[in-house]
């Protein structure tokens, strides 16, 4: 089986990533993805391309708000993603393709798409402006570039705070961790892990007009039984954390690329084990709460033209 960098093997991060299952399609409200595909005019999307697929999970979510005509085309870098992708389609109705395919080389020709679409890609990507400029080139002239893309700090910040309530030298590792954690990712080229705040200036850099953004309405609860209790019991079982990466492995190099001390690393890693842990076990005894801050954007932007 191959490995993947996080240290998990392929099955595991699959299943960590949330693509087994329908998890990732619970990340957005029905009624507010309807309400925004109104305003983007999805139904008037024949051609839909879908950039870095996984198995499918976005771009089938905006697919039943397209023509009833619309063809999409979802690609990916890794291989091991395609057959589950296409057989979700299939399962769902869409006249849908995936192929494996470079985002920073889209093998497609120009003003072929009406909508480009990822959500989670671009965040694990070095390169935005080109693959901006790839989906910019494919579009046609009024088409449509969306992302779903967030600020992961933010996000991990709240949990820092959230019942039990962690002390502050507890709260000052893990903000110290998380955030050179992430910056170590950047330094590896894998990606700004809270780009979501970057994504409307580098749209208006790249071209596009009427750049615009909208925060998810949903929030991230944590509710004792549901499926993120479960995921963090699995992750500490695992011998990982929920935040900074993931498992040691991951969480390490990482560190060490942001410039981390090498000898503060351990320490840091298992003051966010026992955090982990204590939140676990008041989840479980149904003493733990967190209203779940969730920092996750819309952002779009149209190729200027007419359609």
């Amino acid at each position: 089986m191959s490995q993947h960098k996080s240290g998990l093997d392929a099955a595991e991060y699959h299943k960590l990533t949330g693509f087994e299952g329908d998890w990732r399609d619970s990340w957005w409200d029905e009624d507010y993805l309807a309400f925004m595909a109104s305003r983007w005019r999805l139904a008037e999307v024949r051609a839909a391309l879908d950039l870095g697929c996984g198995v499918g999970h976005w771009g089938q979510r905006l697919a039943r708000y397209f023509h009833p005509e619309a063809r999409m085309v979802g690609i990916d870098a890794e291989p091991e993603w395609m057959a589950g992708a296409a057989e979700r389609a299939r399962a769902r109705g869409l006249r849908a393709t995936y192929q494996v395919a470079d985002a920073r080389e889209l093998p497609f020709e120009d003003d072929r798409f009406d909508l480009v679409t990822c959500q989670t890609v671009l965040m694990h990507i070095d390169d935005v402006d080109t693959v901006l400029q790839q989906a910019r080139r494919v579009l046609r002239p009024g088409g449509l570039f969306l992302c779903a893309e967030p600020n992961n700090f933010g996000s991990s910040a709240a949990e820092f705070v959230r019942d039990p309530v962690a002390d502050w030298p507890t709260m000052k590792a893990l903000m110290e961790l998380e955030i050179t954690c992430a910056r170590g990712k950047e330094a590896l080229g894998e990606g700004w892990y809270s780009i979501g705040e970057r994504i409307p200036k580098l749209l208006r850099a790249q071209g596009f007009s009427e750049v615009d953004l909208r925060l998810n309405n949903q929030c991230a609860p944590l509710v004792p039984g549901d499926g993120t209790v479960a995921l963090m019991k699995t992750t500490y079982e695992a011998g990982g954390i929920t935040q900074a990466g993931g498992t040691r492995e991951n969480a390490e190099r990482m560190w060490l690329a942001g410039g981390g001390d090498p000898t503060r690393f351990e320490e840091l890693f298992q003051i966010a084990r026992r955090r982990l842990a204590r939140v676990i076990e008041a989840a479980e005894r149904g003493e733990a709460t967190g209203a779940g801050g969730h920092l996750h954007y819309l952002i779009w932007g149209r190729k200027p033209g007419l359609q």
